[in-house]
């Protein structure tokens, strides 16, 4: 017999789990690799050593240009 799962309740639980991905972004300071993600949006080149420059580019665009530097928009690329 196949389990059945609501989807109602499957489009929950991944808001529960966003809401919750969310506070923590709000709540928390930088990393370490986020800081050096943020440098690459600082800074866009071709390539770096380890990262290809789509990395620079999203940051970029979450960040609207590097004007919004809070956790959580350095953080919404991800999330999103």
């Amino acid at each position: 017999m196949m389990l059945r799962i609501e989807k109602n309740w499957i489009i929950g639980l991944a808001a529960l789990h966003l809401l919750l991905r969310t506070i923590v972004a709000i709540s928390t300071g930088l990393g370490i690799d986020e800081v050096y993600y943020v440098a690459y949006g600082l800074y866009p080149d071709w390539s770096y050593f380890d990262h290809p420059p789509m990395l620079a580019v999203l940051e970029r665009f979450f960040t609207l240009d590097m004007r919004l530097m809070g956790a959580f928009f350095i953080r919404l690329g991800p999330l999103v």
